[in-house]
């Protein structure tokens, strides 16, 4: 089978007609159902829809094709319509577990707590009898039970799933009841306030669940945000693109902000001496995004071959490379990131993507000037990208900015209370219980690069923890660097390739020793399925040159 959108919708179509021409409706409703499925993979709904829809009028009884399509109505959010699918998929096979798991999800969003917990523990009783388990069965059973006040059942549920307190809290005031008991059984929290007085126990409450709050309102999940995007070297991004190498997450601490990891603490007055002996046995390791994809500054920046700048490449990934879920950066409950629905009557995962259990979502970063104590900026897009995207895009964008002003007036008053908890509580233990906010906070003079980022906190003795060796023109090791590797670029999560303005430069190519072959590298993304397009931002490198 073909590995592009195009080939692989075409095998399908071929297989379509290939059935018709031999008259087998029982074939012809497979083509149609297998060339919807690859389809909604290529994010063609309404083509997926049509084929779903022909699958069922070759075979009036196929319940998979149903539910498949009930879940992409449920994408479009038309709700009638999927649970009409759903329930006819049941009709058709009572034991279908994803038609009763995609009818509570539907019913979930409309409000209809009650009817989705009646579907997803029926979902479970089949489970159950099939010796299987799906995680967010549970996790989306414990959101409607938080949602009908009924918060033991829900912290039961949670506990199942092993869901993510910070999804917990994301839930608003009933989340935050139920988060409150989770802690009791919540491993960081409990080594983080070990020691202290049993009547300060529900003080430090307080206190992570206010850190967990400001983080919920700062993942970046709109469309209109996306895509994402990373600035790197085109050695670096030949490694990710032809050899299979994963992103990596470089450890924080040795970024370019001396203040990395402080400001919070600065924020809050408190001491900085005291992060030594947290720093020493934890880390941080991020993953630095902006939502632009042609930005001058990030060229002159970053991805740097032989230290001229405009050269690097930004990559710009859409919204399959991060998580939709919410999960705290330290967290090792990680949940399935399936689709939000169920394919035939399998619980299973996208299979176009691997190591999506691994996905992190993606945060936008706080900028605090510290004289002041002002939140002074969120991450965030830019109007005139707005407008660079699509003229439709730029018209929104006062109600964009509305949001996000919104959300920096919330973020200040939330960080105002969390400094008020701070100063009544031992200062060792607000540093541990603040691991998770501390590194989405950035001194203001950095708030140009608008920047949102990938975080996972690990313990220095993780195994997933690797060390590279950075060596000299002579091979002498000067540095070595600490890395998590996360997920692998792909044609399907990358959205496109900008080149530094200067990559193709004429004279650039003359320098001794460049080693740039530019032609060739655009044959080798043209032959991998990837986008590419050339920046637009001016950067003149004889100029540069000059200023050297």
């Amino acid at each position: 089978m073909s590995c592009t959108k195009a080939g692989a919708i075409k095998d399908f179509e071929d297989a379509v007609k290939f059935a018709i021409e031999h008259s087998n409706f029982h074939d012809t409703a497979m083509a149609f159902y297998n060339s919807g499925n690859t389809k909604r993979e290529f994010t063609d709904y309404n083509g997926a829809i049509n084929d779903f829809t022909q699958a069922i009028r070759y075979d009036p009884k196929y319940a998979a094709a149903y539910n498949n399509r009930g879940s992409i109505k449920l994408d479009k959010l038309d709700y009638n319509g999927a649970i009409e699918d759903f329930t006819q998929a049941i009709k058709i096979d009572n034991s279908h577990t994803g038609a009763y798991y995609n009818r509570g999800n539907a019913k979930l969003d409309t409000s209809d707590y009650e009817g989705a917990i009646e579907d997803y523990t029926e979902a479970i009783k089949i489970l159950k009898e099939k010796q299987q388990v799906f995680r967010d069965v549970y996790k989306n059973r414990g959101i409607a039970f938080a949602n009908t006040k009924q918060y033991e059942k829900a912290e039961l549920d949670f506990l199942e799933a092993k869901t993510d307190i910070l999804l917990v809290c994301d839930l608003g005031k009933s989340g935050e009841i139920v988060a409150r008991m989770l802690l009791n059984n919540d491993a960081f929290f409990k080594e983080a306030i070990d020691g202290c007085k049993e009547n300060e126990i529900e003080s430090y409450k307080d206190l992570y669940l206010q850190s967990l709050k400001i983080i919920t309102k700062l993942q970046v999940y709109n469309k209109e945000e996306a895509p994402a995007v990373t600035y790197t070297s085109k050695k670096v991004s030949e490694y990710m693109f032809f050899e299979g190498s994963s992103f990596q997450l470089s450890l924080a601490n040795t970024s370019n902000d001396p203040q990395e990891g402080k400001v919070l603490f600065r924020y809050l007055s408190v001491n900085n001496d005291l992060l030594k002996d947290i720093d020493s046995s934890n880390g941080a390791f991020i993953g630095c995004f902006i939502l632009n994809k042609d930005s001058l500054n990030q060229f002159r920046l970053y991805g740097k071959t032989k230290n001229e700048e405009g050269t690097g490449v930004a990559i710009a990934f859409n919204g399959l490379f991060f998580s939709k879920h919410i999960r705290s950066p330290r967290s090792n409950n990680i949940l399935d990131e399936s689709y939000n629905k169920v394919s035939n009557n399998k619980i299973e995962t996208n299979t176009n993507k691997k190591n999506l259990s691994n996905l992190l979502p993606l945060f936008r970063c706080i900028y605090i000037d510290p004289e002041t104590n002002r939140v002074v900026s969120l991450g965030h897009k830019e109007e005139y990208v707005f407008y660079r995207e699509s003229e439709l895009l730029g018209n929104n964008y006062s109600k964009y900015k509305e949001k996000i002003d919104k959300t920096q007036k919330e973020v200040d008053i939330e960080l105002k209370r969390l400094r008020e908890q701070s100063n009544r509580l031992d200062q060792t233990i607000v540093c541990k219980l603040l691991l998770n906010l501390r590194y989405l906070i950035k001194h203001v003079a950095f708030k140009e690069e608008q920047e949102c980022r990938i975080i996972q906190i690990k313990k220095y003795s993780d195994e997933e923890i690797k060390i590279e060796e950075i060596k000299n023109d002579e091979n002498n090791v000067i540095a070595k660097r600490k890395y998590v590797e996360y997920l692998k670029a792909n044609p399907y999560n990358v959205d496109v390739i900008c080149l530094g303005p200067k990559i193709e430069d004429e004279e650039i190519q003359k320098v001794d020793g460049w080693g740039i072959n530019i032609e060739e590298y655009k044959h080798d993304l043209d032959s991998k399925g990837y986008k590419y397009e050339i920046s637009t931002s001016p950067l003149d490198w004889s100029q540069n040159k000059k200023n050297k």
